[in-house]
């Protein structure tokens, strides 16, 4: 016997069982459990309607598996406030419902509750939900957003799946897990803020949203899986402190994305997490000590990669990126040139001595030949933001940088850093 026979055999001998003591009320079969009701089918072809939220004098509490699926006639659903659970596929594949009203007390909405309901634009979803099941609003082509309350802990996989007209998903801070796939090829997702108290990011979970542009990633996450965001239109991604390991794939094919902000927690990058991006720099921070193969591959604007700790293992993670060339601090061990294959220099610039002259600054570096420098200033030696006003190679024994503006502040703050 096939696997998927024995699924219909099975599912044939669940949906047996299920109606063994079932009744009707009207349109309505249902199940009476310890004084409350479970609605498992509908027959009725109203286009408005409201659930009751009693039958035979006692309590709707929940909708059961496939109770209302594949119902073309439904436009719009009233779940009454006494529904606590949305069972498995009950409302899938109302293609024509285009409003869901929930209850205020539905805690759960289980796997494919409302899947391919391709013409649904406006659903609410309860102050007290706490998860959504895994597919539960898949290829809901139509849906322009979704608010989460603060109460929600979990997003199952492929949740919001193929939701094409999303444009902005804020995670609340009391989600603690993004399923894998759960918001991937929702190709109008343009902004996505995941609150801070989400550890994991699934693998893929917004992979292919052609239109993000505006990332902000919490401050709990520890682990951002395989493909998470890529495919994206990305240009500046901030990795908090809180992330320890950056999955395969996790940005990759995102040519858009130039700036890189690694949190100084970050210990391993997976394989081709950052390949075919337009990177041109990148720091990593003292915490690395693993970088996979590949995992900046084909990326031909990359030549400055800095290393502020000691020598992490590195196996082919810049291949094909010709232009890289290795920067490592001072005091930092287990360094060589070449490194791993790759050219690598002591990063050591030196601020000489800085001057006045007319209300001009200059200032003069010294340091290992060849190696980049860059002359930055800001005004709020606090909050920033620094300002790139210059940027060279050591091609001799010292270089003199200037700020040609800065006889029109009061006060200015100045750093050497690596562009």
């Amino acid at each position: 016997m096939s696997r998927l026979a024995g699924v219909i055999i099975g599912l044939l001998f669940i949906g047996l069982g299920i109606r063994v003591n079932a009744a009707w009320d009207g349109d309505f079969e249902y199940n009476e459990d310890a004084g409350a009701i479970e609605l498992i089918n509908y027959t009725g072809t109203v286009g408005n309607l409201s659930i009751p939220d009693t039958i035979i004098g006692k309590p709707v509490t929940r909708i059961g598996a496939y109770a209302f699926a594949a119902n073309t006639n439904m436009l719009k659903v009233t779940i009454p406030d006494s529904v606590t659970n949305i069972g498995q596929y009950a409302f899938s594949l109302c293609t024509n419902m285009t409003v869901a009203y929930l209850g205020s007390q539905v805690a759960h909405i289980e796997d494919y509750a409302f899947a391919t309901c391709e013409s649904l634009t406006d659903v609410a979803l309860p102050p007290n939900l706490q998860s959504i099941g895994n597919s539960a609003f898949r290829g809901c082509a139509a849906l322009p957003a979704i608010s989460f309350n603060q109460d929600l802990l979990f997003i199952g996989d492929d949740a919001f799946w193929r939701c094409g007209s999303l444009s902005s998903v804020t995670i609340p801070d009391s989600v603690i897990t993004i399923g894998d796939y759960a918001f991937s090829q929702c190709t109008n997702l343009a902004s996505v803020t995941i609150g801070n108290g989400v550890t994991n990011i699934g693998n893929s979970a917004f992979r292919l949203c052609d239109n993000l542009t505006d990332l902000t990633i919490g401050g709990s996450v520890v682990s951002i899986g395989s493909d998470a965001f890529r495919s994206t239109g990305l240009t500046t991604v901030a990795i908090p402190n809180s992330v320890r390991e950056i999955g395969s794939g996790a940005f990759a094919y995102s040519p858009s994305l130039e700036t890189l902000v690694l949190g100084n927690g970050v210990e391993t990058i997976e394989e081709d997490a950052f390949s075919l991006t337009a990177l041109s720099r990148v720091v990593l921070p003292e915490s690395i000590t693993n970088i996979a193969p590949h995992a900046f591959d084909f990326i031909g604007s990359l030549s400055n990669v800095y290393f502020l700790g000691n020598a992490p293992t590195v196996t082919d993670a810049f291949a094909n990126s010709p232009a890289v060339t290795l920067y490592y601090m001072p005091g930092r061990t287990g360094w060589a040139d070449p490194f791993a294959g790759y050219p690598a220099k002591l990063w050591n610039p030196t601020l000489s001595s800085m001057k006045t002259d007319a209300g001009i600054v200059s200032c003069t570096v010294t340091g290992t030949l060849t190696i980049p420098v860059a002359l930055e200033t800001t005004t709020n030696i606090f909050r920033g933001p620094w300002v790139l006003l210059q940027s060279t190679s050591l091609t001799n024994a010292a270089v003199t940088l200037m700020d040609l503006s800065s006889t029109n502040l009061s006060s200015r703050f100045y750093r050497i850093s690596g562009p």
